[in-house]
Order: C-alpha cells, then sequence, then structure tokens
C-alpha cells in the first residue's frame, strides 16, 4: 500500500509535470504526457518502498540501487516510514 508520503511526492510530481510540459497546442498530449510521468514516478518510489519493507540497505545503498532516479531526501523519508510500520523481528 502506498503511503501518504508516496502521494504527496507523486502530487508535486503531476505539478512538475505539468509545469514542464507547459501549454502544448493539443491538451490531449499533455494530458497523456502528465499520466506517464506520474505512473513512472509511482514505479520509481514504490520500488525504493520495496526495497525498504525487503532488505537492510542503508537508505544511501537504496538511493544507488534506483540509480538516483528520487532524491536521496525521499528515499529517506519513505526508508524511515516503511520500516517503522514494519513489525519488529523476532
Amino acid at each position: 500500500m502506498l503511503g501518504p508520503e508516496l502521494a504527496e511526492s507523486c502530487l508535486a510530481a503531476l505539478e512538475r509535470a505539468v509545469r514542464e510540459v507547459g501549454l502544448g497546442l493539443d491538451p490531449d498530449c499533455r494530458v497523456q504526457e502528465v499520466t506517464r510521468q506520474i505512473f513512472h514516478r509511482f514505479r520509481e518510489l514504490g520500488s525504493v518502498e520495496a526495497l525498504a519493507r525487503s532488505t537492510d540497505l542503508s537508505i544511501r545503498d537504496i538511493h544507488k540501487q534506483i540509480a538516483g532516479r528520487a532524491s536521496r531526501g525521499i528515499v529517506g523519508e519513505i526508508t524511515k516510514h516503511t520500516r517503522a510500520l514494519q513489525p519488529p523481528a523476532l
């Protein structure tokens, strides 16, 4: 399940994408591009969440694993949030 931090990050990506795409002549193309960028961002951040949940890699190592596609700050937030929700190991 995607947490609120991931949703906020994706919303920020949407706002950035709308600004970057700008006012084109074809609104359908703009909507399609923004939609592609949103789903791309979900995949990137979802991989951070999956790595945080399934490994004990450091934030720096997770950032390297995703090849810097998200800032280290975002990786840190997602990692801390994901690991805080996990039950303690026995």
